[in-house]
């Protein structure tokens, strides 16, 4: 499936995205993505149009709604030191 995102914060020091996607029915889903290593800049580049968030990068949590809910962000603190606004 494909999306362009409306929001996206990267983690600092680590190639971790959090990103706000509307997808092909215009419902919007929010994605914490570990890209792979070297690929940050290209993945921010490929947001800018639809792609396949999956072909940069694993999925680490995801879900339906303007924003990731607060027992998922307290897992990305505690998990990989990444907090973000939005």
């Amino acid at each position: 499936m494909s999306f362009a995102a409306k929001f996206l914060q990267q983690s600092q020091g680590k190639d971790i995205f959090y990103v706000v996607v509307e997808d092909t029915r215009q419902k919007l889903a929010w994605y914490y993505v570990k890209v792979q290593p070297g690929k940050a800049h290209a993945f921010e580049q490929a947001l800018k149009g639809p792609t396949d968030l999956a072909l940069w990068g694993q999925v680490l949590y995801s879900g339906y709604g303007e924003a990731s809910p607060s027992n998922i962000r307290n897992i990305m603190k505690q998990k990989f030191g990444f907090e973000h606004q939005g």
